[in-house]
């Protein structure tokens, strides 16, 4: 659609990419893909795709599943120089970091269609995504000229957790005189856990103690539907709707440990955001020609958010 229309949201004022992803199940297949990989350093990865689908009648589906697992060492060294405006050395150190990652992803995804009589059809798909990431730092710090590091010793380390889940239920429905519903209800899901912890040395002594956390939650649900009336020949009348939920929460809290020369800090900040928008439209299609499409239709559209 090249156009601004009143079907879609007035972000699109410059036209709008409609992708349309396979739907239709020729016949019964079924798939099984493994895989592994390898390379310098310890890099090393594998996987599994697994996949059917299948159809009998009026019903058809579609399943598929893949495993996806990594780990990725590596060493980098570093220099940093620091000179005088008379050129003279004033700092010299050399850092020496050794990183060890770990990723584990699924993904997951099925899909039910129903197929009726009189070109009606009835749908389900939903999809599921979860990674886990770990990964540890170990960063050693030598000063070969100029002041010492406060940190000459650096471990660290991290985990990244998350997953969504969206599911759609989908609904096409004939009348008499060509006259068409498409209907969609929607509800989606997603959750993430984030954490960094750091700690500094001098010898024996810890001088550095601090974690960063980090959670997020966010849902909702949509509601779509188009409602369409034959006119004419390639001429009709649509009015549809467009109506959602989302409600996203986050808390971050940082915490730095009493040590010596130093004073517990710990800082806590959560949000909660409520986002509710609904559009309703009115428009008439006409197809001049092949390539050659007229709209003309209005849209109210309304946001509300609650923070």
């Amino acid at each position: 659609i090249r156009a601004a229309t009143a079907e879609f949201s007035t972000q699109s004022i410059a036209g709008t990419i409609n992708i349309v992803l396979r739907k239709a199940v020729g016949k019964n297949a079924g798939e099984l893909k493994l895989g592994a990989g390898g390379g310098e350093g310890g890099n090393r990865s594998r996987g599994i795709i697994l996949g059917h689908s299948g159809k009998r009648g009026g019903m058809s589906h579609t399943v598929g599943a893949n495993l996806a697992r990594g780990a990725f060492p590596s060493t980098s060294m570093e220099r940093e120089t620091a000179l005088a405006p008379g050129g003279a050395l004033r700092e010299l150190r050399e850092t020496t970091s050794v990183y060890d990652r770990k990723f584990t992803a699924v993904n997951a995804n099925a899909r039910l269609s129903l197929a009726f009589g009189g070109g009606d059809s009835l749908s389900w798909q939903t999809f599921f995504n979860d990674g886990r990431s770990r990964g540890t730092e170990d960063n050693r710090s030598e000063t070969l000229a100029g002041p010492s590091y406060p940190y000459p010793l650096m471990p660290a380390w991290f985990i990244i957790d998350s997953s969504s889940l969206r599911s759609e239920l989908a609904l096409a429905r004939k009348r008499e005189g060509g006259a068409k519903l498409d209907a969609k209800l929607g509800w989606n899901a997603s959750r993430s856990e984030r954490s960094l912890a750091r700690q500094g040395f001098q010898g024996a002594s810890m001088v550095l103690d601090n974690r960063d956390d980090s959670h997020i939650r966010e849902k909702g649900f949509t509601s779509t539907g188009k409602y369409t009336v034959p006119l004419i020949t390639d001429h009709a009348f649509a009015f549809g709707w467009d109506a959602g939920r989302s409600r996203y929460r986050q808390r971050n809290v940082r915490t730095d440990a009493a040590l010596a020369g130093s004073t517990h800090f710990e800082f806590d900040n959560a949000f909660a955001t409520t986002l509710d928008r609904l559009a309703v439209y009115a428009q008439d299609e006409w197809d001049v020609r092949p390539g050659w499409s007229v709209y003309l239709g209005a849209r109210w559209e309304g946001v509300r958010m609650h923070t």
